[in-house]
């Protein structure tokens, strides 16, 4: 669906503009006139939910990802990022260590087709933040080796809990062992833009 949502940044206007009564009020006759094109708010359909990891779409962003009682582990991906897929498998597991933590959420969602809200940004991809339990207006942003250890790792050093993790299931190691073969060498196949070192692609849409 589409539409404006004032929960949801438009960014229309000059930023180093004062906010006043009169400011806003001809910002807003500027979009209403179609002198300023406002974002508008993006979002998939929910989906049913069937997999360790948790599927986000803008809608849902607010219950899932910015729970108060919840932290949550967040990658923004594009489907046509070789990244991306390569990562699957690496996501998979981590989702599966953390199953017997109830109060740790290992989420995604996809940029392409749903608004990524402020203060997150996803200028390339994957993007991963991780959101504390209380801090949803602070997320912390991933910027280590996309590997089991280091996503742990990161996690427990952002927060004060002893978070919970437990050996994969086995159904999760042997799909991390089949999408690695399927995705060999498909993170320079010219899926995505930008820079392999980097590890990150540019392709496709990134901040709604």
């Amino acid at each position: 669906s589409s539409g404006i949502n004032a929960e949801w940044p438009l960014r229309p206007g000059p930023k180093d503009l004062p906010f006043n009564y009169e400011n806003a009020k001809k910002v807003v006759e500027d979009i209403i006139s179609g002198k300023i094109e406002a974002k508008p708010f993006q979002s998939e359909e929910p989906p049913v939910q069937k997999k360790r990891v948790q599927r986000v779409v803008a809608k849902t962003f607010h219950d899932i990802v910015l729970s108060e009682d919840k932290h949550t582990l967040i990658e923004f991906f594009s489907p046509y990022c070789g990244h991306c897929k390569a990562l699957i498998p690496i996501y998979n597991e981590l989702a599966s260590r953390a199953r017997k933590e109830p109060s740790l959420v290992i989420a995604k969602m996809d940029a392409t087709a749903n608004s990524v809200p402020r203060p997150f940004e996803s200028r390339g991809f994957p993007t991963i933040y991780f959101v504390p339990k209380g801090k949803s207006t602070r997320p912390i942003k991933f910027e280590g080796d996309r590997t089991i250890e280091a996503f742990i790792k990161f996690m427990q050093e952002n927060t004060k809990e002893d978070l919970k993790f437990v050996e994969p299931e086995e159904k999760y190691l042997k799909k991390k062992e089949d999408t690695s073969n399927e995705n060999a060498g498909e993170a320079d196949s010219g899926t995505c833009g930008g820079d392999s070192s980097s590890g990150q692609c540019s392709g496709g849409k990134t901040e709604l």
